[in-house]
């Protein structure tokens, strides 16, 4: 159950600004409590441990029976942002094409509440980019984990390469998670976003060539040499 309308001092809180204020403490049932419960409800229902218990035997809980317990939100001091239309508040537009409105308990300064908002939201994105990476590596493992399994005629050589493969995923994902990641930085920090594909372009193109030079070491080719120093004027 959710009171409407929810205040703020002269303001009324929209559904979404109402849905952040989430801090709520147990609320202890007692039985004047259950006495406003209409009857046959109350004779079947029965206080312990500060829950409604609906059974037989509170000490011997058998199938069927159910335990109801309350929280509660008291009143209490919120800060917010986002922009007055009325006697609410709505989100503000930011430049960057996302909304602001936040809503914390307790009193907070606006720098205090962007920096909160900006934490979690790096925290998150991060969380995004390790599940994304984690994703692409199992998928690239799947890709060529048959190769492994037709090497498993020798059990030995099976062995060794699914853990070559694997280490070639991994490198593979790495590399596939930093272009993707400086793509989309490109958009909103252009120096940053080039710095970092071409650092992953760099590392694919390492893979690409570890990849070409094991293959001619197992064809019996020669490796062609490095190309010599320069040699000073």
């Amino acid at each position: 159950m959710v009171a409407d309308p929810v205040n703020v001092g002269a303001f009324t809180l929209s559904a979404e600004q109402v849905d952040q204020i989430d801090e709520a403490e147990d609320l202890r049932v007692t039985d004047a409590m259950l006495e406003a419960v209409p009857e046959p409800l109350t004779s079947e229902l029965v206080v312990s441990d500060g829950r409604v218990y609906l059974g037989a035997d509170p000490a011997t809980p058998q199938v069927g029976d159910t335990r109801i317990s309350f929280q509660v939100v008291k009143p209490a001091t919120a800060s917010l942002v986002g922009v007055q239309t009325g006697g609410t508040f709505a989100a503000f537009q930011a430049e960057a094409g996302d909304t602001i409105l936040l809503v914390e308990e307790g009193t907070h300064t606006a720098a205090a509440m962007f920096q909160a908002a900006e934490s979690a939201n790096t925290f998150l994105t991060w969380m995004v980019r390790a599940g994304g990476f984690l994703m692409m590596f199992i998928g690239l493992l799947a890709v060529f984990k048959p190769i492994s399994v037709f090497a498993d005629v020798v059990p030995l050589f099976g062995t060794m390469l699914g853990a070559g493969l694997g280490i070639f995923s991994f490198l593979l994902a790495f590399a596939l998670s930093f272009i993707t990641i400086a793509i989309a930085w490109i958009f909103y920090r252009p120096l940053l976003g080039i710095g970092l594909l071409v650092l992953a372009l760099g590392g694919l193109f390492w893979l690409v060539s570890l990849g070409r030079k094991k293959k001619r070491q197992r064809m019996g080719m020669p490796v062609p040499p490095p190309p010599p120093a320069p040699v000073p004027a």
